[in-house]
């Protein structure tokens, strides 16, 4: 999905793919593990795009667009307060709680949080 495409609403969740890099100790070799989070929108522009973004566990907000391929889920199909707020009490207990493997563990988390087809 390109970035110009990312289109949503202030309080839409969010999926970002990000990458954690770890580099072993006398060895030299960096290892380069790709997780997904989930993130609030908190801000966009007039034409729907995405400006700003919270990340659960964060204290700040991200204030570049999120980068290509992220996925929006929609307010309407999903209750996005209950399920941010969920993760942010996890994420106080472990520190990785927002790092899901795949996108089919993304899914599975926001399963109890679908809402009702109208």
């Amino acid at each position: 999905m390109d970035q110009q495409n990312v289109l949503a609403c202030r309080g839409d969740l969010v999926v970002v793919k990000r990458e954690m890099r770890s580099v072993c100790a006398g060895t030299y070799k960096s290892v380069v593990r790709p997780y997904y989070s989930l993130a609030l929108v908190t801000g966009v522009t007039r034409d729907g795009r995405v400006k700003k973004y919270r990340v659960a566990g964060d204290h700040y907000e991200s204030k570049a667009p999120p980068p290509a391929g992220a996925l929006i889920v929609e307010q309407t199909k999903v209750n996005a307060n209950r399920a941010f707020a969920d993760l942010e009490t996890r994420c106080r207990d472990k520190w990785d709680a927002n790092d899901f493997d795949s996108l089919e563990a993304v899914r599975e988390y926001l399963r109890p949080y679908l809402l009702p087809a109208p």
